[in-house]
């Protein structure tokens, strides 16, 4: 820009008008021009201070000196030859005229319309989640799978086989996990027709399926598909295959005992496979079906913790003591999902108002054709959507579908927002059966029933949590609703009458009494519970495990793959 400003004044100079000092000016960059403006006029103020009484020729060529740098020494100011001389010698670089560049400015330009070319490349290009399910594979393991596992004759079968092993889907995994994808979707026939033992047959089928979903992993392919194999009371054989986007997989391990876990959502629209953790016999993997942990959206997040409606524990003609309890552990939950899950309150209130417009969709679609939705998780799955667009040509059909879109679109926040959720689900599941047959077996019955459920939830309160609070009040959200049913032995029994117990808030003595459960003194105590330090609760559940099952709870060691 130096360089600009001397071209300036030294044109200026050689016109001899003041008043038009920073017409020359415009040869600069657009970019650049008002700064170089601001310059000559301050390089002529300077020389005007420096030679007062000068005229304004030789102000100009004083302002384009001074600007070079200092006067030669003996050359004065006022020394209007002088002046004169240094300039016609220091201004021959500048006194051919240029044209007008534009340089900088292209070049900015460029640069921010690379900028703005990239925004909205990531902003409309498709997500990771739709890339997937919209590849060959993807697709392949929605309404291809669906028809493998629902078709009743051979040739539907043999039909669905060949879209799911298709020329374009072995394109996209390649030769070795193309083979052993052809394997394990074959593999059912071979569990079917075998003549060895279940568990022997059973663990086969597994090991097919687990060399399969290694394979995925390792190719970075975000898909599991899993297998269910059963046998019936006389020896009759079925399976069922079904496939998760998997969104996490991880490493656990409990008293030395270890498997594999992958978090996922389903894809296909089968019937089967719905359980929140599912493991097969012989298996080495674990799954976490996220559409069965997603309903907490549906059923608590958006209704009772952002929408403050009454739930199944606090709703009318309740006692106020269990409504002061719901209202303690919403509050407490609304805080944490900002604080502690990480999701603003902009981005809950947007998956909530998505949810709510597509739920009413929903309900209206369920009056006008008998539609039965199925599973309320947060979003339908590729293959759902697919079966909802075949019920009609009607515009609320569209409308339940572009929500349903918007929800799935913030898969990231919605899976955020369950993951304390999927963890305790995990937990309490993945504990009990990694323990069962090394320690639980021995203790079998301590603590009057549902050994494993105890067991699972003493333990996971029994260690630090990232969202302590937050898994504390979502389970109690989930033990009450159900306590007309309690009866001796039945496992939330046990496990609040433990924890209250060692805590001295009152055992069940306080609030079973033989006439029947006071809700009330219950709920009470429960609050207390509710506002207790975490680490007081820990050390609490820690002895309550020990008194049932005679050692301390085993650390459940996870580290995500």
């Amino acid at each position: 820009m130096r360089d600009s400003v001397l071209y300036t004044l030294a044109q200026a100079a050689l016109g001899g008008e003041i008043e038009l000092a920073t017409v020359p000016a415009s040869a600069a960059d657009p970019i650049l021009r008002p700064f170089v403006r601001a310059q000559v006029r301050s390089a002529i103020a300077h020389a005007k201070t420096t030679a007062p009484n000068a005229s304004d020729e030789h102000v100009l060529k004083l302002a384009f000196l001074l600007k070079l740098g200092p006067l030669a020494p003996g050359l004065s100011p006022d020394d209007v030859r002088g002046v004169a001389s240094a300039f016609a010698i220091e201004s021959k670089p500048y006194e051919a005229p240029r044209a007008p560049t534009r340089r900088i400015t292209l070049a900015v330009l460029g640069i921010f319309l690379a900028i703005l070319g990239a925004a909205f490349y990531f902003r409309l290009r498709p997500s990771a989640d739709a890339r997937f399910l919209d590849s060959p594979f993807g697709v392949a393991l929605a309404d291809p799978l669906t028809d493998f596992g629902l078709a009743d004759e051979t040739k539907k079968r043999e039909k669905s086989r060949g879209d799911i092993l298709s020329d374009d889907v072995r394109s996209q995994l390649g030769k070795a996990t193309f083979t052993l994808l052809e394997t394990a979707i074959d593999a059912p026939d071979v569990y079917l027709r075998s003549k060895a033992p279940f568990d022997e047959a059973s663990g086969d089928l597994a090991r097919a399926f687990d060399e399969l979903d290694e394979a995925l992993e390792k190719d970075g392919v975000p898909a599991f598909l899993a297998i269910e194999p059963r046998e019936g009371d006389i020896g009759q054989r079925a399976s069922v295959i079904y496939a998760l986007h998997v969104r996490e997989r991880a490493d656990v391990s409990v008293r030395g005992a270890n498997v594999k876990v992958a978090w996922g959502y389903r894809i296909d629209n089968l019937g089967a496979g719905w359980a929140t953790v599912m493991r097969a016999p012989g298996s080495s993997w674990a799954r976490v079906n996220l559409d069965v942990v997603s309903e907490a959206w549906s059923d608590l997040l958006v209704p009772v913790v952002i929408r403050e409606k009454p739930s199944s524990i606090g709703g009318k003609g309740t006692p106020e003591d269990l409504r002061s309890l719901e209202k303690t552990l919403r509050t407490g939950m609304r805080e944490d999902l900002r604080t502690c899950v990480g999701l603003d309150d902009a981005t809950v209130l947007r998956i909530a108002d998505a949810i709510e417009q597509r739920d009413s969709r929903f309900g209206i679609l369920k009056d006008r054709f008998k539609f039965h939705r199925g599973s309320i998780s947060a979003f339908q799955t590729p293959s759902a959507r697919n079966e909802i667009k075949k019920i009609a040509d009607d515009p609320m059909i569209d409308q339940a579908l572009d929500w349903d879109s918007r929800i799935r679109a913030d898969i990231d926040p919605i899976t955020k927002g369950i993951a304390p959720f999927a963890l305790v689900a995990e937990e309490r599941a993945l504990y009990a059966a990694l323990t069962k047959e090394k320690f639980l077996a021995d203790v079998e019955g301590a603590s009057g029933g549902g050994d494993a459920i105890v067991a699972g939830t003493l333990a996971l309160l029994s260690h630090p949590r990232p969202c302590y609070r937050f898994d504390l009040s979502a389970l109690l959200f989930e033990l009450l609703p159900y306590w007309t049913s309690w009866r001796d032995g039945h496992p939330s029994l046990t496990i609040l009458d433990s924890l209250l117990t060692e805590l001295e808030l009152g055992g069940k003595d306080k609030w079973l009494p033989p006439k029947g459960l006071d809700v009330a003194a219950l709920a009470t105590a429960l609050e207390k519970l509710a506002q207790k330090p975490p680490a007081d609760i820990e050390a609490a559940a820690k002895r309550a495990y020990k008194k049932l099952f005679g050692a301390d709870p085993a650390e459940y060691v996870r580290k995500k793959r």
